[in-house]
């Protein structure tokens, strides 16, 4: 064997002897994205406007660091009392307990978790909450003709539903009578002291359904009347308008986007 080749061979055999001693010493880097997925709820998790929701956001690592946090993002506002992850895990594995509120209005809303790693990597995941109803709704039922007579009488009945309760439930007409305020200063009023010579029948009623709704029906019999002199609008035409507020900015869950709904009908004195 020549000098050039044992020269070569014996550099091949000290530097893989040289490399086998760092694979000894030295752990190989791994980088992997670690494993996040939602325990204990649905792939869309229906719920009722602010209503209380939990699930769990499980995370773990899966390469040779630790979780280091987890994030919460949403695409539109909602109630900001939730639970929050810490912000230094430190550990293999965690399971973030989400505690919080359902959004106010109907539709899907998503809620995305974002897990990351003191190794720099990250895993994002969805939930999908679907509120199924509307926190605030009106049905009227009129039985009014387009045009009327001074005297004549007619009734409107009608419902309002509330998640969030009422701030104000009134009714009036163009007429020089005053409104009926079924609701006001935090209570229901006795509507039977507020009849004038408009309204010959007015009924009230109010409970809480079993989906924590609050209802609230109503009668009126309404006399058509002309108002004011010095008003040619009121000597023309008759107007009735139904009106309610929910209790927003004292609600301790989400106090924002006040609800409210206006009905108003015109009819034409002959």
């Amino acid at each position: 064997m020549n000098t050039i080749t044992k020269f070569s061979l014996s550099f091949f055999l000290g530097a893989a002897a040289l490399f086998s001693s760092c694979s000894k010493d030295e752990e190989p880097k791994v980088e992997l994205a670690p494993e996040l997925k939602i325990e204990n709820s649905k792939e869309i998790l229906e719920v009722l406007p602010l209503q209380a929701i939990s699930f769990d956001v499980y995370s773990k690592s899966l390469d040779n660091t630790n979780i280091s946090s987890i994030s919460f993002s949403r695409e539109l506002v909602i109630p900001e009392r939730f639970s929050k992850a810490p912000d230094n895990i430190k550990q293999k594995s965690y399971t973030y307990n989400f505690n919080g509120y359902a959004p106010l209005k109907k539709g899907d809303y998503e809620y995305t978790f974002i897990t990351y790693t003191e190794g720099g990597q990250s895993k994002s995941v969805k939930q999908v909450v679907r509120v199924t109803e509307e926190p605030f709704t009106l049905e009227v039922n009129e039985k009014l003709t387009e045009n009327a007579k001074v005297g004549e009488e007619f009734t409107i009945t009608g419902k309002v539903r509330s998640i969030r309760g009422y701030k104000s439930i009134s009714f009036h007409t163009s007429a020089l009578n005053p409104s009926i305020s079924f609701y006001s200063g935090n209570k229901y009023n006795d509507v039977s002291k507020q009849t004038a010579s408009s309204y010959t029948n007015v009924k009230s009623a109010h409970s809480i359904d079993k989906d924590g709704f609050e209802i609230f029906t109503f009668e009126v019999k309404v006399k058509v009347q002309k108002g004011d002199k010095g008003n040619k609008d009121s000597q023309k035409y008759f107007d009735v308008t139904f009106s309610a507020v929910d209790k927003w900015l004292s609600n301790p869950i989400y106090n924002k986007e006040s609800q409210f709904k206006t009905w108003t009908k015109r009819i034409n004195i002959k």
